[in-house]
C-alpha cells in the first residue's frame, strides 16, 4: 500500500463527528502524517504533493490528488477513487493525445479533474445530464465514471484545450467545437467516425450542413456529433489545423473564403471517398447504437 493510500483510508475512516478535544488530536496526526508524506516524496520523488478530503454540496467527502499536470477529485468510496490510478493514466494519455492533434508542444496550467459518480450528481453543480462537461476559463472538466459509464476523457480534454487555445468558436460554429472533440475520441460502441458516417450517408440519415451551422443542438446527438466529427477529421487530414483555427473563428459564411472551395465539394469528396471504401456500409444496428456511445 503506497503512502497516500494510508492517509486516504485514515481519513476516510475517521469518524464525522467528535468532541473538540479529538477533532484537535486528529488534525493534529493528518498534519504529522502530511509532513511526513511530504518528506517521502521529496527524497523519493513521489508524483503526488497532497491528498485530502475537503466536503462538498453533497456532504460527502471527496480526494484530492494533485499528480503532474493535474489536481484530481474523486467522490470518497466510489468506483472512480478505487481505479483512480487507471484514470489518472488515462487523462494523461487524453491529454498527450489531444496535445498532438492541436500541435501543442507545452500546456502551461494545472488542469483540474472533477469526478462524479453519475450524471445526477454532476447534474447538482452543472445544468442537464451530461456524462462530461468542460469549462476552459476554470482549467476544468468534469467527468462521470461509473461501474457502467466511461468518462468521455479525451472529448472534455479537447474542449479544454482548443477553448484555451482559440476561445469558444464563433456562432453557428458549435458543430466545429463538438466535430473536434467527437474527433479526439473517434470511438462509439467499437465504430469509428468513419465508419459511422458511412452508415449514415448510406441511409440518408445525414443533415444538411446549413442546418447543422446554424441549430447544432436542435438535432439528434448521435447523428449530429458523429457526422460533426467526421467533416472536423476529415479537414484536418485534407486541408490542416491553421484553416481549421481560421474557420472556427470567422464562421461557417467563410468557408468559401477560407478554403478556396465550396464546401458542397468537401462533401462529393467525401461520398466518393465512402462509397469506395465502404461499398457495403457497415453493419450498425441503429436501434441499440442510438441509445449512447458505451
Amino acid at each position: 500500500m503506497r503512502i497516500e493510500d494510508v492517509v486516504n483510508l485514515a481519513i476516510i475512516e475517521a469518524p464525522k463527528k467528535r468532541g473538540l478535544i479529538k477533532k484537535v488530536a486528529i488534525m493534529s496526526t493528518k498534519i504529522k502524517i502530511f509532513i511526513s508524506f511530504i518528506s517521502v516524496c521529496l527524497i523519493i520523488g513521489c508524483g503526488v504533493s497532497r491528498t485530502n478530503f475537503p466536503k462538498d454540496k453533497s456532504i460527502s467527502y471527496r480526494a484530492t490528488i494533485e499528480r503532474g499536470q493535474f489536481l484530481f477529485t474523486f467522490p470518497k468510496d466510489s468506483f472512480a477513487f478505487t481505479h483512480r490510478e487507471e484514470l489518472m493514466k488515462e487523462c494523461q494519455n487524453a491529454l498527450d493525445f489531444d496535445m498532438k492533434i492541436l500541435k501543442l508542444d507545452t500546456v502551461p496550467y494545472l488542469i483540474r479533474v472533477h469526478y462524479y459518480n453519475s450524471r445526477g450528481d454532476l447534474s447538482k453543480y452543472m445544468i442537464g445530464t451530461w456524462s462530461g462537461v468542460a469549462e476552459h476559463w476554470k482549467n476544468s472538466i468534469y467527468l462521470v465514471q461509473g461501474e457502467k459509464v466511461k468518462a468521455p476523457t479525451k472529448h472534455e480534454m479537447m474542449h479544454l484545450l482548443a477553448g484555451k487555445l482559440w476561445g469558444f468558436p464563433i456562432a453557428g460554429c458549435e458543430w466545429m467545437n463538438e466535430g473536434l472533440a467527437t474527433y479526439a475520441a473517434n470511438n462509439c460502441n467499437g465504430f469509428n467516425l468513419e465508419q459511422i458516417y458511412s452508415y449514415y450517408l448510406d441511409r440518408k440519415m445525414l443533415i444538411d450542413m446549413d442546418s447543422l451551422s446554424s441549430s447544432f443542438f436542435k438535432h439528434d446527438d448521435m447523428i449530429a456529433y458523429h457526422q460533426a466529427g467526421y467533416i472536423m477529421q476529415w479537414l484536418l487530414e485534407h486541408y490542416g489545423l491553421d484553416k481549421i483555427k481560421h474557420l472556427w473563428q470567422s464562421g461557417f459564411d467563410k468557408f468559401e473564403n477560407i478554403y478556396g472551395i465550396p464546401y458542397r465539394k468537401v462533401e462529393l469528396d467525401i461520398e466518393a471517398y465512402l462509397r469506395k471504401k465502404y461499398p457495403t456500409p457497415p453493419d450498425i444496428n441503429w436501434e441499440t447504437f442510438k441509445i449512447q456511445c458505451r
